[in-house]
């Protein structure tokens, strides 16, 4: 099992503050205008905004963002930044999503949806989304395949823990301040597993892509990009 500070979204976010605008440095226009572009002129909601790098450019542009955030850390550092503070951000676990809806937009990037501890909870999530999502509103979900990462076992008597595909991603970051390491578990999810959990939750895949242009996505690509609408 990795060591307990890497189970959960929360701490993942704690363990990486410090250098987590340096690994993400880099904001591709090719997403944010994607996202723009998805939320119709509605209200959006990021599940595990972090510091903003994806919610600030947006609400740059003039949309309405809100956001779930588990680590408080994350929180603190994206209320220091310019126009932070005028986000409404609420701290949780958005495996239950607690934020009033309706949201022409949900979405959640960079695998931040395979931090989730469970199917079940990954589950709960799907459920929940779609219950604030406008009538033409769409949750989106960026994935990377977890190349590198190692499997684990999970040693929880929890029998929705049965069959889920766990494992410990580790990477070196290079920082101002020196190499860093961290450490994350992921609960992996297939794409197909990711429409059967939409389709329980009423939701159906408008979309798959292998890159925020659109690009077919076809097995074997490293990433997707799903959107999901109202079934």
């Amino acid at each position: 099992m990795p060591p307990k500070n890497t189970e959960f979204a929360a701490q993942y976010g704690e363990s990486c503050v410090e250098f987590y605008d340096e690994l993400y440095r880099h904001v591709d226009p090719d997403i944010v205008t994607r996202l723009y572009e998805l939320s119709a002129g509605g209200r959006v909601l990021e599940l595990g905004i972090g510091t903003g790098r994806m919610a600030l450019p947006l609400a740059a542009r003039g949309v309405d963002v809100s956001g779930i955030e588990g680590s408080p850390s994350m929180l603190a550092k994206l209320r220091s930044k310019l126009g932070g503070s005028r986000l409404r951000v609420v701290q949780g676990n958005f495996a239950d999503v607690g934020i009033d809806g309706p949201f022409s937009l949900v979405f959640a990037l960079v695998s931040t949806f395979f931090l989730l501890r469970s199917h079940e909870e990954q589950q709960r999530c799907f459920n929940a989304v779609a219950k604030l999502l406008s009538e033409r509103g769409c949750f989106v979900l960026e994935n990377f395949e977890p190349l590198g990462a190692v499997p684990i076992t999970d040693n929880s008597t929890d029998n929705s823990s049965v069959n889920q595909q766990l494992y410990l991603a580790r990477q070196i970051v290079g920082t101002l301040n020196g190499p860093r390491e961290y450490r994350v578990r992921l609960c992996y999810v297939a794409p197909q597993q990711l429409d059967e959990m939409a389709h329980k939750a009423g939701l159906r895949l408008q979309g798959r892509w292998n890159n925020w242009k659109r690009r077919a996505f076809t097995p074997g690509h490293q990433m997707h990009v799903s959107a999901y609408v109202r079934g």
